[in-house]
């Protein structure tokens, strides 16, 4: 399979030889918006900090050495009580 941009913004997945097939469709969000997820099957999300919250993560990630999305990850699996597993670098 490709991906093709049928229109500016939109990307469906398609068969690489034959288009007269009906395009396989991403996945989508809760509210019906397009999800955009990773080969490992991450899903982006967008996050907006406070000055404080956004120097706190970025001297966090310099004093440890690890990604800030590294340690958002953690924070929120330690937030909800999900199991707190090392985190590979996936970004």
């Amino acid at each position: 399979m490709r991906m093709t941009d049928d229109k500016p913004g939109e990307r469906t997945a398609g068969p690489a030889s034959d288009e007269s097939e009906q395009p396989a469709k991403l996945p989508r969000g809760p509210k019906g918006g397009r999800t955009t997820r990773t080969r490992s099957g991450m899903v982006r999300k967008s996050l907006m900090l406070g000055k404080e919250e956004a120097q706190a993560l970025r001297k966090e990630a310099f004093l440890t050495e690890r990604s800030e999305a590294q340690i958002v990850r953690e924070a929120v699996r330690r937030l909800l009580g999900l199991s707190v597993e090392k985190d590979v670098e996936r970004d």
